[in-house]
């Protein structure tokens, strides 16, 4: 064959290959524009479907949650992070918060839980304990740069209670980014060492208060509730929940009432087996959503069920 006809026949070879690829497009085109749009009510219910596949999954998260904490302890859960010099070993440095320790807008919380709101500055049992992650480690051979977390709680020793106050992780500030964030980065570890560093042999925790809740995970929770559950967020005394409930089990399994429990489980041996009594939602004007969670001892929640 001459080279010409071998460059003709190759030519049209090429040119009945283009045509198919062209005709499959069109024709890919033809089913598009036939097909019928969805309408808004079908948008709708499938953001719905969508949106109740998502809480469902925050009830059975918290619902497991639940039972891991009442469960008899296993040396397997337990935290390896026990020692306040964790902190400055993995780059946590001090801060100085001191306006936390006002607890401004929340006095009649405390009133209602009997905590002490004095706030002199030389003598205020609410006592601001604040870290930065701004300092690069080297462990173990490896490098952990600093991710600029922020993790300050307000630790009442005397009353029982952690005030969560402003929390930004360093696996929420850096995490998305692919950058290295050190083994100690969860918030249930670091209020630990934190309450800890202030604790003595009897300290006994009572309560845990989500102050002005933003993560977006128990925003949805929340919003959810108020669309599908009849939930109204309202201030002081706001509205409990109880185990058992999905609400419980949805507030439990966010992101915020995840570390309340992941330290109740994980750091069992130290606290004591404690578990969560009830969640209370409520709001104050300018300081936003706030989520209450009640603690209890484990044999006290048996010895209640038993009577009940």
């Amino acid at each position: 064959m001459s080279g010409i006809r071998a460059h003709m026949l190759a030519s049209s070879n090429a040119g009945q290959d283009a045509n198919s690829d062209v005709s499959a497009i069109f024709d890919e085109l033809t089913v598009e524009l036939r097909s019928q749009p969805k309408s808004s009510s079908e948008i709708r219910q499938s953001a719905y479907l969508q949106h109740k596949a998502d809480f469902q999954e925050l009830v059975t998260k918290g619902a497991r949650l639940f039972k891991l904490m009442i469960a008899e302890s296993t040396s397997s859960a337990q935290s390896s992070f026990t020692d306040v010099e964790d902190l400055q070993k993995w780059g946590y440095d001090t801060y100085n918060y001191n306006d936390a320790s006002e607890l401004r807008g929340i006095d009649s919380v405390l009133d209602t839980i009997e905590v002490s709101k004095k706030s002199t500055r030389l003598l205020s049992p609410n006592i601001p304990v604040s870290h930065t992650h701004k300092t690069p480690v080297v462990v173990e051979g490896m490098l952990f740069p600093a991710t600029n977390a922020l993790l300050c709680q307000v630790i009442n020793i005397s009353d029982g209670i952690i005030v969560a106050y402003d929390n930004f992780t360093a696996q929420g500030v850096n995490g998305r980014k692919g950058s290295r964030v050190p083994p100690l980065n969860h918030w249930s570890d670091i209020a630990y060492l934190q309450w800890l560093s202030k604790a003595e042999p009897d300290s006994n925790l009572r309560f845990v208060l989500r102050y002005n809740v933003i993560n977006d995970g128990t925003c949805f929770a929340l919003d959810f509730m108020k669309s599908h559950c009849g939930f109204a967020l309202t201030q002081w005394p706001g509205t409990t929940y109880y185990p058992g409930s999905n609400e419980f089990n949805a507030l439990l399994g966010s992101p915020n009432g995840q570390g309340v429990a992941h330290m109740l489980i994980q750091h069992r041996k130290q606290l004591g087996h404690k578990t969560v009594e009830k969640v209370i939602v409520f709001f104050i004007a300018c300081r936003g959503k706030m989520l209450l969670f009640h603690l209890q001892d484990v044999e006290e929640t048996s010895r209640h069920d038993a009577c009940s």
